[in-house]
């Protein structure tokens, strides 16, 4: 996968990949406690559970997490599938990203890598911060701009109520008072 890319855009390649529709709803899940995907009228940011902070896919890059981690959950529709960062690389240009390294083809799946390759192709420079929809909605192949020096829109983070606790015991001293800190909580 390309570097500065969404993670609305890594959704939809991931379903290419695993040959299911691209109008399913998704979920990226890191470290238990954290979910990212796109918000919509049925599923606002503000409806996750009490114990995951959310994110907005289409203003979140993937780097923000791949970087540091190795491991996440991807739900789209009934699938459910494990992403493990093997290997990072350095020296791959963006324009030969994505591309599959290897797979075990399925029957009549032999140029999976070449359809991946026409259907998305990479370029550095700033993307649009749009839905997967919009990404997919362009007439068979896909342009991923990739953005190196990306900034994610930190203003979409939706804290949960187990992590807004977390701060709060952070503020406490160990006497149980605020320690003049009551500005930063309000």
């Amino acid at each position: 996968m390309p570097a500065g890319i969404t993670s609305s855009a890594l959704s939809a390649i991931l379903n290419d990949i695993a040959g299911i529709g691209q109008n399913e709803a998704f979920t990226f899940e890191l470290f238990r406690k954290l979910q990212i995907f796109e918000a919509t009228e049925a599923r606002p940011l503000e409806s996750t559970e009490w114990y995951y902070d959310v994110q907005e896919a289409s203003s979140t890059y993937i780097d923000d997490y791949f970087d540091c981690e190795n491991r996440m959950r991807y739900f789209s529709g009934a699938n459910q599938y494990i992403i493990e960062i093997e290997e990072r690389y350095t020296d791959v240009s963006a324009e030969d990203l994505p591309c599959v390294m290897k797979w075990k083809a399925a029957a009549g799946d032999d140029d999976l890598d070449m359809r991946i390759r026409a259907s998305y192709q990479s370029h550095e420079g700033t993307p649009e911060f749009v839905c997967k929809a919009e990404i997919i909605a362009a007439d068979g192949v896909c342009i991923l701009a990739c953005d190196q020096s990306h900034v994610s829109e930190r203003g979409n983070i939706k804290r949960c109520s187990n992590s807004m606790l977390e701060a709060l015991a952070d503020l406490l001293d160990p006497d149980g008072s605020l320690d003049g800190q009551t500005e930063s909580i309000r």
